[in-house]
């Protein structure tokens, strides 16, 4: 069952409701020490700088999800926003499942975009993504999630097709390429998957010239083209490469 809290602030008198959430099991308490809503946490900062805690109170249990939800929505409505300059609250939605309501400033937006300029994770940071274990269930859960969805609008996949049209490496980032290879070994599982890998040739068909090639390599080394613009033209991700069209044809 799910249980609706509050946080109020000690150093009032009577003391204030400064948050509205809902949750199960210890939830309640995660805001002390791991709030990520940026007005609460210095809320809290500046509480505990007089060494006090703020004081929580569950306002209501034995909830089902969805009484629970409601009951979050009707409190925040009741207590005000401080986002909105209707309240006490630092929450930044109105409550409910989801972030609706939330309203973020275009100051805010460039204050998180400057913070995140040039930001490189620690070796520590980089150790636990790399040994981070996802579950199977976890990955059938964002494998359904992503299905159908585009990582990039249209308009995004267009420029990112403009940006990459004939673009080539530098020779410092070739450099840095191979330096970054250097030394590294194929784990057992990539071995043996690329011992079994089985790579299909598709024939390809020039429309300019009437040709047709074994692969996009064939085409590449005898016309004397990019492999890879090739394929791109191929798989209808770019339309032309230096004025040449390209279709694969069934074996």
């Amino acid at each position: 069952m799910a249980y609706v809290y509050i946080y109020l602030d000690p150093r009032s008198n009577p003391p204030l409701p400064i948050y509205v959430g809902k949750g199960k099991g210890s939830r309640s308490e995660f805001h002390k020490t791991k709030a990520k809503n940026p007005i609460l946490k210095r809320k809290i900062a500046k509480i505990n700088e007089l060494g006090l805690e703020p004081i929580v109170e569950i306002y209501q249990n034995n909830l089902t999800d969805q009484e629970a939800l409601n009951l979050e929505i009707e409190l925040i409505s009741k207590f005000g926003r401080i986002d909105l300059n209707t309240g006490t609250l630092c929450n930044l939605t109105e409550g409910g499942e989801g972030s609706s309501g939330r309203i973020v400033s275009e100051e805010t937006r460039k204050l998180w975009s400057q913070q995140r300029k040039d930001k490189k994770q620690t070796e520590a940071q980089y150790a636990a993504n790399c040994n981070r274990i996802i579950s199977e269930e976890t990955k059938k859960k964002q494998s359904t999630a992503n299905k159908g969805h585009s990582r990039h609008t249209p308009e995004q996949i267009a420029k990112i097709k403009e940006f990459n049209k004939d673009r080539k490496h530098s020779e410092e980032t070739k450099k840095l390429m191979s330096e970054q290879r250097k030394g590294k070994k194929q784990t057992a599982a990539q071995y043996a998957a690329n011992c079994n890998r089985v790579v299909k040739t598709k024939k390809v068909l020039c429309l300019t010239n009437n040709e047709i090639y074994k692969s996009a390599k064939d085409a590449a080394e005898k016309l004397g083209l990019n492999h890879s613009a090739i394929q791109a033209v191929a798989n209808r991700s770019r339309s032309h490469h230096k004025n040449f069209k390209f279709q694969y044809i069934e074996s």
